[in-house]
């Protein structure tokens, strides 16, 4: 019998004039429960990151820490961030990275790591496109790594510093006028005062997936 997938939403919360915000419960949900679960991410089935740096060993310099978790989430990052935005699937693969997130995971070394994967043929970049005033450049994988892709684990120390990054992310992004009239939200999902039932959540989102597949859609469009 499939699991229910439950919120509990206390009487009050749906109130007129603040609308039921899923995309901001979808950014606040990994915040409560980073730390309970193992976080996987998702990289390109063909990619392995051992056998690359094997191939492609990094210049003198180019890489400031040589943490694969901090890799494997560059390099799973158009997937990540596109799969958490249905608009970006209409960019023929395109996704704009954020400096500013990206330094607060991987820290000062996160324009190094980027370049070493575009420099070995991973990703590509959109001509050096950048957005300006929302300090993001346009990334996509290269043409063999696009398609299929596979989970990946990543270690304790990174997920909890992926945590703080968010729980700061969103902190800020509830401050924006456009955003205010949702801060009730923020405050039951982002505080830890309310919790989605993960495992639900992934049995549904599984079962989605696997649907799909059967009917021949791919996961994730290629570019």
């Amino acid at each position: 019998m499939q699991k229910a997938i439950t919120t509990d939403i206390p009487k009050g919360i749906l109130k007129e004039g603040k609308p039921f915000c899923w995309y901001c419960i979808g950014q606040t949900l990994p915040i409560n429960n980073l730390i309970k679960h193992q976080l996987k991410i998702r990289i390109p089935l063909k990619f392995n990151l051992d056998e690359h740096l094997l191939k492609y060993p990094p210049e003198k310099g180019e890489i400031k820490n040589l943490d694969k978790d901090r890799l494997l989430y560059a390099v799973g990052l158009p997937i990540t961030i596109r799969a958490n935005n249905k608009d970006l699937r209409t960019w023929s693969g395109w996704v704009p990275v954020n400096a500013k997130t990206l330094m607060a995971v991987i820290g000062n070394g996160y324009k190094g790591s980027l370049d070493y994967f575009v420099r070995t043929g991973v990703l590509e970049t959109a001509n050096n496109q950048y957005i300006v005033g929302a300090q993001s450049t346009l990334y996509r994988h290269t043409e063999p790594y696009r398609g299929d892709y596979r989970l990946v684990e990543l270690g304790r120390k990174f997920k909890a510093k992926l945590a703080k990054a968010k729980r700061k992310e969103m902190a800020e992004l509830f401050t924006k006028p456009e955003y205010s009239k949702l801060q009730h939200l923020y405050d039951w999902f982002g505080k830890g005062k309310l919790e989605l039932d993960i495992e639900a959540v992934r049995e549904y989102l599984n079962n989605t997936l696997l649907k799909g597949k059967a009917k021949g859609k791919r996961p994730f469009p290629s570019a």
